[in-house]
């Protein structure tokens, strides 16, 4: 009688990784194979790259709330071709007729043309899309209102979640019991630097940001006057400090 030929043992392939680029967020992507009796496996971690220009790179000294700051997506200036991370940019799109929309939340549909925050590149950027004068002047105007609006709905975000506190004497208790808000401050407040810098000798910097001023902050707390305020809350710290950062930019810095 014919003895009977055995299959073959199927042999372990172990595990391995392969990368593949994520264009959207600057890293690899890595998955991770694994074969089994039932076939392969996948599953899908993440493998930090190096990438040229400080695209995914942590900047030295760089102090982000929240998530790192390789964790924020880069996008190049569409006038400068500087990379810069997203929230710090200026999005873009265009409509069905092919006109250049402002999309400040970067919320609306469709692939994104990103600038730098100020009006000489948000000028060039329409001018170069055929726009005419009283078109670019007019979104300009929608630009400077859209952020301030942004930044203010921010600031009463904090307010709602419980996540700030109001005042100087709030402030400096926060700071010396070893806090480290995000102090804002208003544009046209006086002498408030020279108070609260000291206090945070001992445990590094106090980061102070300019936002709107006291009539536009008080308006947040029902005609209270509001001078400064300490964001507690991370997470909205840093939609706030980013927004702060363009709206200064746009509206009080004149682009070299």
């Amino acid at each position: 009688m014919a003895r009977k030929r055995e299959k073959p043992r199927r042999r372990s392939a172990g595990t391995e990784s392969r990368e593949r680029p994520n264009a959207g967020t600057g890293r690899a992507e890595v998955a991770r194979v694994g074969t089994t009796s039932e076939g392969p496996k996948v599953g899908t971690g993440r493998a930090e790259v190096a990438q040229v220009d400080g695209v995914g790179e942590r900047v030295e000294g760089s102090r982000p709330i929240g998530r790192e700051a390789h964790d924020s997506p880069w996008r190049r200036c569409a006038i400068t071709r500087n990379r810069r991370p997203k929230e710090q940019l200026l999005r873009f799109v265009l409509d069905p007729g092919g006109r250049l929309v402002e999309d400040v939340a970067s919320c609306l549909p469709g692939r994104g043309i990103h600038v730098l925050p100020d009006r000489k590149r948000v000028t060039a950027l329409l001018t170069r899309h055929k726009m005419g004068r009283d078109e670019v002047d007019a979104v300009l105007t929608r630009l400077a209102g859209a952020l301030e609006r942004r930044l203010l709905d921010g600031i009463g975000l904090a307010r709602r979640t419980g996540g700030c506190r109001v005042g100087m004497r709030e402030c400096e208790e926060w700071i010396r019991r070893g806090a480290r808000p995000l102090i804002l401050m208003a544009e046209d407040a006086e002498g408030l630097h020279e108070r609260l810098e000291p206090l945070g000798a001992p445990h590094g910097e106090v980061e102070i940001v300019r936002v709107p001023g006291t009539e536009r902050l008080g308006a947040l707390w029902s005609g209270r006057t509001v001078v400064v305020i300490a964001v507690l809350h991370a997470g909205v710290g840093a939609r706030i400090r980013a927004d702060a950062a363009r709206w200064w930019s746009f509206t009080r810095v004149e682009a070299g």
